[in-house]
């Protein structure tokens, strides 16, 4: 085609039209033919500015083809990139020197020397100080308001406005304010209201001092005058380029005349790929289509559908206003063009969109198939794999090249990190431009903690005293840090630190550490020995007696002390590091504790680890470049507070401060505050593999390209279309407002709502093939995610797209081709999708599970299920020439292939056996069932007749097998953990001593009188008791140790109070009576013989315990002359205890173990007429347990008790006693099923419950069919 060679015009033509190819076709006849003649060396004679990057490389390399010869660097430019080319070959005129080079300004705003946002904190930090930022007070300070003010000084100068002219702008709304508002005293005044306003003005002028080296903006030359000195340091970043440029394009930059010789000898200009501009780059362009006789606006526009296109409608108007009466346009369309259009061909039916999308008078043709379908996924994660799937059927059945699909992001924030590790897991290579948050590298979040760690301390501190530990714990915990001469591994010193108090400080934790090291054995005991188990003190009750009153299993004082050595030396390192100092001696000095804990050595050691291997290389020079970065971070730091100072001065009219002062002091804390804030913005760039890649794009780079078939993930609300951005400075109505004033920002109203669209319709339309719409029902965060309203459109114009309830499970289970004609265009992805069936398993793992579950389904006899996924009917498949394979045949053909691959190694293979059996109808080794002989015969000899079993420990087995197994055989312990608050077996230790103590001092007096003397007893004996505790183990907070204490004595004066009110009282009390086990503070009656039980056969049991009460009550019998002592057995619980009918069910057998103690143990203690659990906290006390009726009289009456006869009484604690028999049978026969009493209720706070495996399903269905099997024998 021809077109006019002198002129301006604007291009208009459709998506996927030709008009691009004809202008790149005419640029490279231009360059063809070598004229260039005018061009000085370095310049060019076409320049083409491009909207994106990856139009950047499209339109490089379509310029490339065919070309011959050497360029001088190619003609096509970013926005940024043309910018920066312009001012580097810039020139400006020196008085005297000439024409010379525009200085060199270094960029504040790149990876090499992040100096923006420090700078910024730095002045509004020093501002306040000063009492200039009235407004903002002590919020300049803050990292949010620090990143808001750095937001909008960079839109006021995309909007093309300086520092004074936005001053200026401010100014002139107080001026109007006033003469609106009322007169005095009104509720506030012009200035209050525009507040901060001001202050960012005055932010923004401080800025822009510093930027120009010290010289206030609109000073005079340095040359010209002395009130400055020579600025000889001087900075820029992204958007001040832009006003520089603008500058510079009018012939004066930096108040020198300016040259701008790049753009001598162009004569064409060509722009392409834009739909909007930002107000500086519209001024930019106004003064290049001034100075270039021949400017071309490429723009995408569409007359058949022209609502979509209204932004860009109105970007051409400002382009032709600029353009001037010379503009001519050149429409490519069939109808209403100037020119042919010739279009890409795309599949039937995708013309719908282009005319459709948002066209509400275009009505789609019907049954007219439109290759859109739409993908409903649980949660992103499948979402993502269906995507992953669909993608892969493309490859290998479609023979599709991967760089033939795109994946087009809206929310690159939620969707780019789980999208790369989905892809990478299924082993499809992809092309993004990734770029990785220096704070997300694992070396700098040590960095970060290290510092961290420095800085939470008091200032003027010079001792780690008030270093938290559990900050040092975050520090030995990380891989990049060695304390060197140290053994102990940093899980068991955080087990150690758990255990004294992670919520101390140093000083207080070493000090509770030592109180709790002299109540523990020096080092571990021996968990092999016979004796171990005899070592448990306490049983019977809810809690442990006696001495110390720390677990005896926790920790030992050696690791204690080792512990204590390792955070002490840590502490002292950081102690070094100084709370307040000048910046660079601060960062001297935490380079020294690096230096220390060997941090660059375990980089360099990563580093030789990942040779030969790709992804820890990656890795290890993240790492690397990490530091890097940190480092330069903690020198802008360092230069920030200078420069402000400088700034500052000159721009307030301050005096200068002397070259050779001393640099100002900063805390540690501001200094790891600013470094954070210049790593906030900082990202390093990740290049993966791109070649013959899938393409991840951004919305708003698509621009310029098509790809055969593209898929769009996130069509949620919030997602596509995102979240209105807010401004707690310039609301969307505010900035509506500030137009008048000549100031444009960036539009945050709900209007934007039409760019979205222009987007979505940009991102769909091309697509030559096919188009996949996604989204999940869940976000990342569990959160109920809403369609995207967008997909109401795509609805009206496919709607094959709108959900079908009646098909919904035929959708979710679909399988078909991704490209068959026949496919639904609404797919539900099960919720468990990982690869249904084998020829939809598209990893080697998701292959072996589905292989392992169909190995299951064959073994269950349930051979109906298709295996193999196939869209063709049998007959079809014959019909093909392919072979019909039975489900057992599909089978042995996927595991002979899996063996072939050696996919299925010794570990796997035996791990799918342990699975087997674990889910088979009977009880196996991993169950908790021990088969082996040798076992067996070891569990014989341990728990054989000379063993001494506890009470509690049938109760343990009783509760469940299996963590008696744990408990008393594998003898596991859990993480010990301190808390601010009591324990449960701390509170109920106290309780018990306290109730001890009480009772021991004499029984409740009789009258009524004495109660007060009894309740302020009890406080005596608690307050005794309580000190006894605070010695041993020191409270972690006295404040919520004193709520504790009041709580406690609470529960017992009710206690006391209620036994007051009762009719009968004991006479006395016996408390902790022990048999078989000495015990420190039990009663002097105990004795060290334990319980022997015997039946019919001569087999024997032996027993130990603890009784922590026996009530003794006088009282004559009917027949009797005088009066006799009952005796009623208690055990406290903090809770209610077992009921009767559980007792009976044998799920508790320690009153009845109690109840033979007394008998056999302490025939002195007869008759008993009863024994039960005593609730300390809940009424009724003691309901639960074992009553006589000829007791009646002697229990309180205000209790609910369950009375049995006589005999009764002694069958039913004989008949319990029976389960005692059958849990020591099935202990030695090695029966530790993971079976608990109670269901998922016995496992609420059961220790062992994270290594159990506990399956309700599974447990439940072998117990019944185990039971069916024994009720037939």
């Amino acid at each position: 085609m021809s077109t006019t060679k002198v002129g301006h015009t604007i291009w208009r033509g459709p998506l996927l039209g030709n008009q691009r190819q004809e202008l790149l076709k005419e640029v490279r006849e231009y360059l063809q033919q070598g004229s260039r003649s005018g061009a000085p060396v370095g310049g060019h004679s076409v320049i083409y500015l491009v909207a994106s990057r990856p139009m950047l490389k499209a339109i490089s390399l379509e310029i490339l083809a065919g070309q011959k010869g050497v360029f001088d660097g190619l003609p096509v430019y970013l926005f940024n990139g043309l910018l920066r080319r312009l001012l580097r070959t810039a020139r400006v005129k020196h008085e005297g020197i000439g024409w010379q080079k525009v200085a060199y300004r270094r960029d504040i705003s790149a990876e090499d020397y992040p100096l923006r946002r420090p700078l910024i904190a730095q002045l509004m930090r020093q501002l306040a100080r000063r009492g200039q930022l009235p407004a903002f007070g002590q919020l300049a300070t803050a990292r949010g308001c620090v990143a808001s003010v750095t937001r909008l000084i960079g839109e006021i100068t995309r909007a093309g406005k300086t520092a004074a002219e936005f001053t200026d702008i401010v100014e002139n709304r107080i001026a109007r304010l006033k003469e609106s508002l009322p007169p005095p005293p009104s509720p506030q005044s012009a200035e209050q209201i525009y507040g901060y306003e001001r202050d960012v003005a005055q932010i923004m002028r401080c800025y822009a001092t510093a930027l120009n080296g010290g010289i206030p903006e609109n000073s005079p030359h340095p040359s010209h005058t002395d009130q400055f000195p020579a600025a000889t340091e001087k900075f820029t970043e992204s958007d001040a380029d832009y006003l520089r440029a603008m500058a510079a394009l009018d012939g004066s930059l930096d108040g020198l005349p300016c040259q701008t010789p790049l753009l001598d000898g162009v004569e064409w200009l060509i722009v392409d790929g834009f739909f909007d501009l930002t107000p500086v780059q519209g001024e930019i362009l106004r003064r290049l289509i001034k100075r270039i006789p021949r400017v071309t606006f490429n723009f995408d526009d569409d007359a058949d559908n022209p609502a979509v296109f209204a932004a860009v409608h109105e970007t051409i108007a400002k382009i032709r206003e600029m353009m001037g009466d010379g503009c001519r346009e050149v429409i490519f369309h069939e109808r209403t063009g100037s020119q042919p259009v010739t279009r890409l061909p795309t599949a039937p039916g995708l013309d719908v969109l282009r005319l459709g999308l948002f066209n509400p008078a275009f009505t789609p043709p019907p049954d007219t198939p439109v290759p859109v379908f739409l993908a409903v996924a649980p949660d992103i994660e499948r979402e993502l794999r269906h995507i992953a799937k669909t993608i892969k059927r493309y490859v290998r059945k479609e023979r599709r090249s991967p760089a033939d699909i795109a994946i087009v992001l809206r929310d690159r924030d939620t969707y780019g990190a789980h999208l790369r590790r989905v892809l990478s897991d299924e082993g499809i290579a992809y092309a993004l431009d990734e770029r990785l948050p220096v704070t997300d590298i694992p070396a700098v979040r040590a960095w970060l903690k290290l510092v961290a760690a420095a800085a939470d301390r008091p200032l003027g501190d010079t001792t780690p005293d008030r270093i938290p530990v559990s900050r040092l714990i975050d520090i030995l915990k990380s891989d990049y840090f060695t304390l060197p001469g140290h053994q102990m591994s940093a899980d068991d010193i955080e087990n150690v630190v758990a255990f004294v108090g992670e919520q101390l400080h140093l000083a207080d934790w070493l000090k509770r550490a030592e109180c709790l090291a002299k109540a523990l054995p020096p080092t571990e005991a021996n968990s092999s020995s016979p004796t171990a188990d005899e070592e448990e003190t306490g049983e019977g009750s809810d809690v442990e007696s006696g001495e110390p009153m720390v677990r005896p299993d926790a920790v030992t004082a050696t690791q204690l002390q080792e512990a204590g050595r390792s955070l002490r030396e840590l502490g002292q390192i950081l102690a070094e590091i100084p709370i307040e100092g000048p910046a660079g001696e601060l960062n001297a000095a935490i380079e020294q504790a690096l230096s220390q804990l060997s941090y660059e050595k375990a980089l360099e050691a990563n580093i030789q680890k990942a040779i030969g291997q790709p992804q820890q290389r990656l890795q290890a020079t993240l790492d690397l470049r990490g530091l890097q970065a940190v480092r330069r971070a903690a020198i802008a730091v360092a230069d920030a507070e200078r420069l402000a100072t400088r700034s500052l001065a000159a721009t307030l009219g301050e005096p200068a401060t002397a070259d050779g002062s001393q640099p100002a002091r900063m805390t540690l804390a501001v200094f790891l505050s600013d470094i954070l804030q210049a790593l906030d913005d900082l990202t390093l760039r990740v290049e993966p593999e791109t070649f013959g890649a899938v393409h991840i794009l951004e919305v708003t780079t698509i621009r310029g390209l098509h790809f055969p078939i593209i898929f769009v993930p996130g069509m949620v609300e919030g997602g596509f279309p995102p979240r209105l951005p807010g401004d707690w400075l310039y609301p969307p109505a505010e900035r509506e407002r500030l137009k008048e004033d000549g100031l444009v920002l960036e539009d945050i109203s709900p209007a934007t709502m039409v760019k979205e669209e222009h987007y979505f319709y940009q991102v769909v339309c091309r697509a030559t093939e096919a188009v996949h719409l996604s989204y999940p029902t869940v976000g990342a965060e569990d959160q109920e995610l809403v369609p995207s309203s967008f997909l109401a459109e795509i609805k009206r114009l496919v709607p094959a797209t709108a959900p079908e309830p009646a098909t919904d499970f035929e959708l979710a289970t679909n399988s078909k081709s991704a490209t068959d004609s026949s496919k639904p265009h609404r797919i539900l992805v099960a919720k468990g999708y990982d690869g249904a069936t084998f020829l939809e398993a598209t990893t080697r793992h998701e292959l072996l599970r589905q292989t392992a579950a169909a190995e299951a389904r064959l073994r269950r006899g349930q051979t109906t299920t298709q295996l193999v996924s196939e869209p063709d009917s049998a007959a079809q498949m014959e019909g093909n020439g392919r072979l019909v394979l039975s489900p057992t045949e599909q089978l042995e053909a996927v595991q002979e292939y899996v063996q072939q691959q050696q996919w299925l190694s010794d570990n796997l293979r035996q791990r799918q056996e342990v699975e087997a059996d674990r889910y088979s109808h009977l009880w196996t080794p991993f169950d908790g069932q021990i088969e082996d002989q040798g076992l067996q015969a070891e569990l014989n000899k341990r728990f054989g007749e000379q063993h001494v079993f506890s009470a509690t420990a049938f109760n343990e087995y009783a509760a469940c097998p299996f963590r008696f197994f744990a408990h008393r055989v594998l003898r596991l312990h859990p993480r010990v953990s301190t808390a601010l608050d009591l324990q449960a077996s701390e509170r109920g230790r106290l309780l018990h001593d306290i109730l001890r103590d009480f009772y021991r001092a004499g029984p409740l007096p009789h009258q009524s009188t004495g109660s007060e003397t009894a309740l302020t007893r009890l406080r005596e004996i608690a307050e005794k008791v309580f000190v006894q505790y605070e010695q041993h183990i020191p409270p972690l907070n006295m404040k919520i140790w004193a709520i504790e204490k009041r709580i406690l004595i609470t529960f017992l004066e009710q206690l006391i109070a209620e036994e007051l009110s009762y009719d009968k009282k004991a006479t006395r009390h016996i408390t902790e009576l022990a048999f078989g086990m000495k015990i420190t503070g039990a009663d002097e009656s105990s004795v060290s013989q334990p319980l022997e039980l015997m039946n019919k056969q001569g087999q024997k049991i032996l027993l130990r315990g603890q009784i922590d009460r026996i009530d003794v009550l006088k009282a004559k019998l009917p027949q009797a002359e005088k009066e006799q002592e009952f005796f009623i057995v208690y055990d406290y619980k903090l809770s209610k205890g077992t009921s009767i009918d559980e007792m009976r069910k044998g799920r508790d057998v320690q009153i009845a173990i109690y109840l033979a103690s007394i008998e056999k143990c302490f025939p002195s203690l007869q008759p008993v007429i009863g024994g039960g659990y005593y609730s300390i906290t809940k009424t009724p006390r003691c309901s639960n347990g074992l009553y006589r009726i000829d007791g009646e009289e002697l229990l309180p009456k205000e209790q609910k008790h369950y009375y049995l006869s006589k005999e009764e009484f002694r069958e039913t604690y004989e008949s319990i006693l029976g389960y005692v028999w059958k849990y020591k049978e099935k202990i030695e026969k090695g029966h530790f099923q993971v079976l608990p009493s109670r269901g998922p209720e016995e496992c609420r706070f059961c220790d062992f419950k994270p290594v159990c495996r506990y399956e309700t399903h599974r447990i439940q269905r072998k117990h019944r069919r185990v039971t069916e099997q024994c009720k037939t024998v």
